[in-house]
């Protein structure tokens, strides 16, 4: 069984995209959750705050975990290309 490592480069492109897009997400919510501090004074702000601060923990565990599945892909393929050099 062969794999095809120019496919798998794609697919790590892939996983660096939708962290990329990750990180704009997180930046967009703390923007949105200053916005909502500077400019809403509501006992409500306090929960719509932890309900931010809830997500934004959920996107780093993502992002963690796609830059955990990136880094062992990229060396897996690393070993196959000095497997195949060989």
């Amino acid at each position: 069984m062969s794999i095809d490592i120019g496919a798998v480069k794609l697919h790590l492109n892939q996983i660096r995209t939708y962290e990329t897009q990750l990180h704009q997400a997180k930046n967009s919510l703390r923007e949105y959750q200053s916005t909502i501090h500077a400019n809403w004074q509501g006992d409500e702000v306090q929960f719509i705050s932890k309900a931010i601060d809830s997500v934004l923990t959920d996107i780093n565990r993502v992002i963690d975990q796609l830059e955990y599945i990136y880094a062992d892909i990229n060396n897996m393929v690393g070993q196959l290309s000095d497997e195949k050099d060989c």
